[in-house]
């Protein structure tokens, strides 16, 4: 089975903890949309050593961000409510990691916006996986 567990953030490391004390291998990987702050790196660094799992950063296309801020601006995000710019630097950039997978998990939490609050805990991923092919 291919499996991954994407972006071990804060929600993400109970996930990363359940993996490793179960003793399953699945990759681990995590966005670099380019607008990281280093904490953030030394965050994953310290998920790395701690757990001895690597995570492999997963960056958009540079020709398609090169597209974006060509056909927008560097601050697209502030005025399209993060539309275009979510799709390539997140959703392009996941799709591209998680095709070909069997499964995939990701933490959310409830608390983090108004349509995630009435989410089911899990669901068919018609968006990533295979059935949005």
């Amino acid at each position: 089975m291919h499996s991954a567990l994407s972006n071990p953030d804060a929600e993400d490391i109970v996930l990363v903890d359940q993996v490793h004390e179960l003793g399953l291998k699945v990759g681990i990987f995590s966005r670099d949309t380019g607008r990281l702050h280093e904490e953030t790196f030394q965050y994953l660094e310290t998920v790395n050593k701690h757990y001895r799992q690597h995570i492999d950063l997963v960056c958009p296309d540079p020709e398609g961000v090169k597209a974006l801020v060509k056909d927008n601006d560097l601050f697209s995000s502030h005025h399209d409510e993060h539309g275009e710019c979510c799709e390539a630097k997140k959703v392009a950039p996941s799709r591209r990691k998680v095709a070909g997978l069997d499964a995939w998990i990701t933490g959310q939490r409830q608390d983090q916006s108004v349509t995630r609050g009435s989410g089911p805990l899990r669901e068919v991923d018609t968006v990533f996986g295979s059935a949005a092919a």
